[in-house]
């Protein structure tokens, strides 16, 4: 047993945080989600799909090739970088400007277009009809029943308000405009920032591997995670210069794009009270940090929750009739989904609230985690 257990953590010490493991893995899943997407000629035509997953392939042997080599690993990281995100990402950018259709674009950051165009025509996003929008006939809801999607705007004020100086300056001046395109200059800046860091060759070659490399974070559709996570990585940074105050604020920004920020809130605290033990930071400073930290996290909630009353995920809109009001179900890993997995609630979609209900299953938890579940739905109301 204890020779099993002896083999395990040297594979684990071999594997785990290792340069080349990891462009093999990352590289290897968007060679193939490249191939799958677009070698296929699927959506942008067989040759330019046939050049991006050859670009791909050869980035990705030239990473390899670099790692064995120990010779200008971060530079042939880039180049894979661009040919298997950078070259996709203009190419669906270059084919939608051409064509007018936003093939591959997440409906996040198509929704996000949508919700900067209502913001400057005196409309709001978070009590628009999407349905009525040009989003109904996005690709992927044009053969399908209405979404949900449709009918609600899930992510916080800050996703459509940071690039919306820039779409209202393409719409003034005539000129086309791509979300994607804010996210790249925002990767670019994380890349930048990983770089600048203090740290070892491998570690900083393993943040750029899993924050380009990831398929779950693909840039080229346009997913709007680059943002919190590019706040993150600039907290990192000026907590490596020490500047607290300015760490405190890039977590508490990637808060206000993402609730996912708030697992580094209680870590960023702990490091706050052991900086103040051993470099001497006031007691101002250390209060101001923490408030620059907490603050984006009262933002109000959006008007369709009229303040009281707010769905499982984010909003339930009230003003509909009963028969064909669109609710969007709790499910995938958010925390309302682990409530109803909990059987807190009857189904996927009730509306309840949360403000309240909180700190009430909070406690219930803590009664119940010795009995290891509990006896059935304890929101009679859902």
């Amino acid at each position: 047993m204890r020779l099993a257990w002896w083999r395990l953590r040297r594979l684990i010490r071999l594997l785990a945080f290792r340069p080349f493991p990891a462009v093999l893995l990352f590289g290897g899943v968007a060679l193939a989600s490249n191939a799958l997407w677009f070698g296929t000629g699927l959506f942008i035509g067989p040759l330019p799909g046939a050049v991006i997953t050859l670009l791909t392939g050869l980035g990705l042997a030239g990473a390899v090739f670099m790692l064995r080599r120990g010779r200008c690993q971060m530079a042939a990281l880039g180049v894979l970088v661009g040919f298997a995100v950078l070259v996709p990402a203009m190419a669906l950018i270059a084919y939608r400007l051409k064509t007018g259709l936003p093939i591959l674009m997440h409906d996040g950051a198509y929704q996000t277009e949508e919700a900067m165009r209502a913001l400057l025509t005196n409309h709001d996003p978070y009590g628009l009809d999407y349905a009525q929008t040009s989003m109904r006939r996005w690709h992927w809801y044009v053969n399908a029943s209405l979404h949900p999607s449709l009918f609600h705007y899930v992510y916080p004020p800050l996703t459509f308000l940071l690039p919306l100086p820039f779409f209202a300056a393409a719409q003034a001046l005539g000129l086309a405009f791509d979300v994607r395109l804010v996210f790249l200059v925002t990767a670019g800046l994380a890349a930048w920032g990983i770089v600048r860091l203090p740290w070892r060759w491998e570690w900083r070659y393993l943040c750029l591997v899993a924050l380009f490399l990831d398929p779950f974070f693909y840039l080229p559709q346009g997913r709007n995670d680059i943002l919190f996570l590019g706040a993150l990585v600039g907290a990192v940074l000026a907590w490596e210069r020490s500047w607290p105050v300015v760490a405190c604020a890039g977590v508490g920004l990637a808060l206000a794009f993402k609730p996912f920020a708030l697992f580094f809130v209680l870590l960023l605290a702990v490091m706050l009270v052991r900086g103040r033990q051993r470099e001497g930071w006031s007691a101002w400073q250390l209060g101001f940090g923490l408030a620059v930290l907490l603050l984006p996290s009262w933002r109000p909630p959006p008007p369709s929750c009229g303040g009281t009353r707010a769905r499982t995920g984010m909003t339930r809109s009230q003003s509909w009739p009963a028969p064909t009001r669109a609710v969007f179900p709790s499910r995938g890993t958010a925390c309302p989904a682990y409530w109803w997995r909990s059987t807190c609630f009857r189904d996927r979609t009730p509306a309840f609230p949360s403000a309240w209900w909180r700190p009430r299953l909070a406690s219930r938890s803590w009664r119940s985690a010795s009995a290891g579940c509990w006896p059935g739905p304890c929101c009679r109301r859902c």
